[in-house]
């Protein structure tokens, strides 16, 4: 079975107890009915970006998030999901220095330059 989701995790500068990376992921969603929004989400593949605690015990690794502390978009539409898809969907932003360039927007706090920025990657 091919995988629907996808992720690289970046440092944060100046780590906290609650922030210590940003999660970048990739991931295909069936789409649907949203109840926090009321709206209907389309079916497709999107890009969220979140702030993440990462700890380490011996043989784990734990991952601490903040509801609602994510953003997201849609990448593209898709009727069903196609692994081949995925997989240049996730080369095109989980490698060369995008999700850096998208995690240093994100820590700005400007919504709109994020955006941007998604949109012409």
């Amino acid at each position: 079975m091919s995988s629907r989701h996808t992720h690289t995790y970046v440092p944060v500068p100046v780590p906290t107890d609650d922030v210590t990376h940003i999660k970048v992921a990739v991931s295909y969603r069936a789409g649907g009915m949203n109840y926090a929004t009321y709206k209907t989400d389309p079916r497709g593949y999107y890009l969220s970006i979140g702030p993440v605690a990462l700890s380490t015990s011996d043989r784990c690794t734990t991952e601490k998030f903040t509801m609602f502390s994510a953003a997201g978009f849609v990448l593209e539409p898709a009727t069903r999901f196609s692994a081949a898809r995925m997989a240049l969907v996730a080369a095109k932003f989980l490698t060369f220095g995008i999700p850096d360039k998208l995690a240093a927007t994100f820590l700005s706090g400007d919504r709109a330059a994020l955006e941007a920025e998604v949109r012409a990657a």
